[in-house]
């Protein structure tokens, strides 16, 4: 069970990761890297908190309908509120670099319906609504007997969730928390190489390995650039903003 688990996470990181590294034109197949695994408990994280939020939102429904349906859908309707609050405003805001401490987040000044926080409510709104309409239709276990059923139906759901995972919201999580936000820093070569012309550059470090650094000039460039470390003699890393 443990075992099984713990491949479970790591093929799904291991995807996360090379679809990620796929935008920028990397192509890596190292395997049992911490940055993998740490991209499966985020993937994990990602699914597990809309879809346990809608649960208990439902169970509440449940519970409160007895004593009147407009008394069940009010209650149901504040906590799935305050979910949708907590995962956006509070998750949202640590997972993308937005707020480094909790009296950071009341100094968030950008819009919930503007990026990155309206990914991380698109995603959230999303995932609970097809896990609900499926709750709903399947019980839970009926929701397991059909999942033994139609695993070609749950094998393209879980590959659809883990590709739109690894080219939208991974990508805007910083590295402490297991994204693949590009990292700002500043390298500082020994010689001058094709990708600089000087030998101090500024610039956003996407990945590394054990021969070198995969570095972008901008954040929103899609075309990374190998550094081997025998060109670098050291790295500062900034502070992502």
């Amino acid at each position: 069970m443990g075992s099984g688990l713990l491949a479970t996470l790591y093929v799904a990181g291991f995807l996360v990761v090379s679809v990620h590294h796929g935008q920028y034109g990397i192509v890596m197949f190292e395997f049992l890297r911490a940055r993998v695994f740490a991209a499966g408990i985020l993937l994990t994280l990602f699914v597990a908190f809309p879809m346990l939020a809608t649960w208990i939102c439902m169970r509440f429904f449940e519970h409160w309908k007895t004593r009147g349906k407009l008394g069940s859908w009010i209650n149901a309707f504040i906590f799935f509120l305050l979910a949708l609050q907590t995962w956006v405003m509070v998750a949202g805001s640590w997972m993308s670099g937005m707020a480094r401490s909790f009296s950071g987040l009341f100094t968030v000044s950008t819009s919930p319906f503007k990026p990155p926080l309206s990914i991380f409510a698109v995603w959230f709104l999303v995932l609970g609504a097809i896990f609900a309409v499926h709750f709903r239709l399947r019980r839970p276990v009926k929701l397991l007997r059909a999942a033994a059923q139609q695993g070609p139906y749950f094998f393209v759901a879980g590959l659809t969730v883990i590709l739109y995972f690894a080219t939208v919201p991974y990508g805007i999580v910083i590295p402490f928390w297991g994204g693949g936000l590009p990292t700002p820093v500043t390298v500082h070569l020994s010689s001058k190489i094709p990708f600089s012309d000087s030998t101090d550059v500024s610039a956003y470090l996407v990945d590394e390995t054990e021969r070198g650094y995969y570095l972008i000039h901008r954040r929103d460039d899609h075309r990374a650039s190998f550094v081997p470390r025998e060109a670098v003699t050291s790295i500062d890393f900034e502070e992502v903003k």
